[in-house]
């Protein structure tokens, strides 16, 4: 009689702990076979702690906890959080929407499909909210200045394909998708914005937009290969700039930008 009540408990507590496991814990949002899944959630749960229970938004690294951006970090955080921790993601969002956030994010035409950010402005960086320890900062487009030489930027590239492809515009989207693929040098993308070293949520950006327009690269492999060997093994972060696969710049940090467009590589597009 005891070993069956022992037998009991041990089943109970199993069948209990299946539907107690956390969403997120769970890397559901991804497809199992992804070998990548362990990384992403690591990404997924540093992310999570910058979250500041005040100012109610992200802050933009571990190192300026004072730093708030509405967009692209926070915006892009709650497209990266949006599967795994939807509870989370709801009230990261309200906090946008309460902070007065535009919806002008030029990363909506990626993953919600918003073709009113096109043609890209040049925005300013404007303080919304400024506490004892804090500011809550955005972009200001009002200004209406555009950037004529976007195709300079393998980013901008990467989003007009987009935008086209949303358009029905196919061959403008191959266009644009193969230009930004131009920009890679064997170990990046060195484009207008170059100097000494590489942005890492351009690689995230590259493959999230190949998959959004149907897009066979070559380079899919050694960019996911990059990305994930720019992983923070203790934190779970991504550094936000690299001189070579593995070895992230010196002046760089992990960054929401970096951390979350990475994770976006793997969301399923709008």
């Amino acid at each position: 009689m005891k070993k069956n009540y022992v037998a009991f408990l041990i089943v109970s507590c199993i069948v209990i702990s299946m539907f107690i496991i956390p969403v997120e814990d769970s890397a559901s949002a991804y497809k199992r076979k992804d070998k990548y899944s362990w990384q992403i959630l690591r990404a997924r749960r540093w992310l999570k702690k910058l979250w500041n229970r005040e100012v109610k938004l992200i802050s933009e690294t571990i190192n300026l906890k004072g730093s708030f951006w509405l967009h692209s970090d926070n915006y892009i955080a709650y497209e990266a959080l949006e599967d795994s921790y939807p509870g989370f993601a709801r009230r990261l969002y309200q906090s946008l929407m309460d902070y007065g956030y535009q919806h002008d994010s030029w990363y909506e035409l990626a993953f919600e499909g918003n073709l009113e950010v096109f043609p890209f402005q040049k925005g300013e960086a404007i303080v919304l909210v400024e506490g004892e320890w804090y500011q809550v900062k955005s972009w200001d487009y009002s200004s209406g200045e555009v950037f004529d030489d976007f195709e300079g930027y393998a980013d901008l590239c990467m989003l007009k394909s987009i935008h086209s492809w949303i358009q029905g515009e196919c061959e403008d989207s191959l266009y644009y998708i193969e230009k930004a693929e131009s920009y890679w040098d064997g170990t990046g993308f060195k484009d207008g914005s170059w100097t000494n070293c590489y942005d890492t949520y351009k690689l995230g950006l590259f493959i999230a937009t190949c998959k959004i327009v149907e897009y066979k690269s070559n380079l899919e492999e050694i960019i996911e290969k990059t990305i994930w060997s720019l992983q923070d093994i203790k934190s779970g972060g991504i550094w936000s700039h690299f001189s070579n696969i593995g070895e992230h710049w010196e002046g760089s940090q992990q960054t929401v930008e970096a951390t979350a467009m990475c994770i976006l590589a793997y969301k399923q597009p709008f």
